[in-house]
């Protein structure tokens, strides 16, 4: 079953689905340890699930583009959704093992 939630301390909308791991106080540490020198970084986050953490690197700055890579199909869709319902459209999102990903360099 999916939920809408927030991320915390913000109006950030997420989804979550209640069969998948959700993001919680070590979601919300790492987005809070997050920190960026400028605005123009292009951004890979290996095991994305929902989107989370890509979504509190947009809010600490804007990024050029956001990658997400997971292998859960559902957990891509997700994050596809909760990029979209926040207004994000520079996102590219690989359904493959990190390991197998080509793709352009990301900082």
């Amino acid at each position: 079953m999916k939920s809408l939630d927030y991320l915390y301390n913000s109006d950030i909308k997420i989804y979550q689905d209640d069969t998948m791991f959700k993001m919680n106080s070590d979601t919300r540490n790492l987005g809070d340890f997050l920190e960026f020198k400028k605005n123009d970084y292009t951004i890979l986050d290996v095991g994305c699930n929902n989107g989370a953490l890509l979504l509190y690197a947009m809010i600490k700055k804007r990024g050029k583009h956001y990658y997400g890579v997971d292998i859960n199909p559902r957990a891509l869709e997700l994050a596809k959704e909760n990029m979209m319902i926040n207004n994000v459209d520079n996102f590219s999102f690989f359904n493959v093992d990190f390991r197998e990903l080509k793709m352009e360099q990301v900082d």
